[in-house]
């Protein structure tokens, strides 16, 4: 199994477009074949602050996952919600 954490900052002024666009979007990453789980959470105390994380099957269904139109329409869309390009950590359990 792979887990994937990703830390991020969401520009303030894009928060509620950013919260908007992960609620569409993540039903739509958990259809995925070969995704286990995947879920966004809120820093309580710095609310522009947010982790990722994706658990996958294996490493070839996270990168079917990469080659999916999904991805990539969630990939550049990120780009115009993150201060800085996201901090992305993978490891095998």
């Amino acid at each position: 199994m792979i887990l994937i954490i990703g830390r991020f900052q969401v520009q303030v002024e894009q928060l509620e477009a950013f919260q908007q666009f992960a609620r569409d979007l993540i039903p739509e990453a958990r259809k995925a074949a070969g995704c286990i789980s995947f879920d966004l959470m809120q820093d309580l105390s710095q609310p522009d602050q947010f982790v990722m994380l994706e658990q996958w099957e294996d490493r070839e269904a996270l990168e079917n996952n990469f080659s999916s139109e999904t991805y990539q329409i969630a990939d550049d869309a990120m780009s115009s919600f993150v201060v800085e390009d996201p901090l992305w950590e993978e490891y095998e359990v």
